[in-house]
C-alpha cells in the first residue's frame, strides 16, 4: 500500500498535471479503499472479462471517487450487459443536478493474446460497441487478439461468421471495416 500511495502522489504532483494517467485494477476494492478523492489528470478502472466480473468489480469503482471511470473489457471473455451500472437520469438530491445516465466514461474492449488464447465472439463486440453508443460512453476497440472474425458464405443460410486463428498481427483492431479509437473528452 506504502507503494500505490507513492505512485498516486507523483501523479497528483503539480510537476505531472500534463500527463492523463489510467490506473486500471483486478482489484477495484482496494482502491476504493485507498482513493479517497478524485484527482482531475488520473482515470480509474478495472477489468470486466465477462458478466460475472462486472457485476463482481464495477460497484467498487463507482463508489471509488474519480474524475474519469473507465472499463477494460479485455479479453473478452463473455457478453456484457453494461446497463446494470447505469441509471436512470434523475435529479440528485444533495446538488439538484442531473445525474449522467452512466457512471462509465469509457470502454476499452479487446480480444485475448498469446498461446492458450480463447475467441471473442464478434457479436459481443458488436453489441458492446452499440450499448456504448446509446449511452454515448466513447468505445476504444484495441485488437481482436489472437482469434479474428472470418466470413463463411453458406448459400442455404446467407452469412455465416466465425473467428479464425490467425495471430494478432493479421487479425488486427477492425470492426465492422471500422477503427473505433474514441476517448472521453479531456477537461
Amino acid at each position: 500500500e506504502s507503494f500505490i500511495e507513492m505512485a498516486f502522489n507523483v501523479m497528483k504532483d503539480e510537476r505531472c498535471k500534463h500527463h492523463i494517467f489510467l490506473v486500471c485494477t483486478k482489484r477495484p476494492e482496494r482502491m476504493e479503499k485507498l482513493v479517497k478523492e478524485p484527482i482531475p489528470n488520473v482515470w480509474l478502472g478495472t477489468t470486466a472479462e465477462n458478466q460475472y466480473w462486472l457485476s463482481e468489480r464495477s460497484n467498487h469503482l463507482l463508489r471509488t471517487p474519480a474524475s474519469k471511470r473507465f472499463l477494460s473489457v479485455e479479453p473478452m471473455l463473455g457478453p456484457i450487459d453494461i446497463s446494470q451500472i447505469c441509471v436512470d437520469a434523475s435529479t440528485d438530491e444533495n446538488h439538484g443536478d442531473i445525474r449522467p445516465l452512466c457512471d462509465i466514461d469509457w470502454v476499452i474492449c479487446g480480444g485475448e493474446s498469446g498461446l492458450n488464447a480463447r475467441p471473442t465472439n464478434i457479436q459481443w463486440v458488436r453489441d458492446l460497441r452499440d450499448q456504448c453508443k446509446k449511452l454515448s460512453i466513447p468505445f476504444f476497440f484495441k485488437q481482436w487478439g489472437e482469434w479474428g472474425p472470418c466470413v463463411i458464405h453458406n448459400t442455404t443460410q446467407g452469412m455465416i461468421e466465425d473467428s479464425v486463428r490467425a495471430g494478432k498481427k493479421v487479425t488486427g483492431r477492425l470492426l465492422d471495416g471500422k477503427g473505433y479509437i474514441e476517448i472521453p473528452e479531456i477537461n
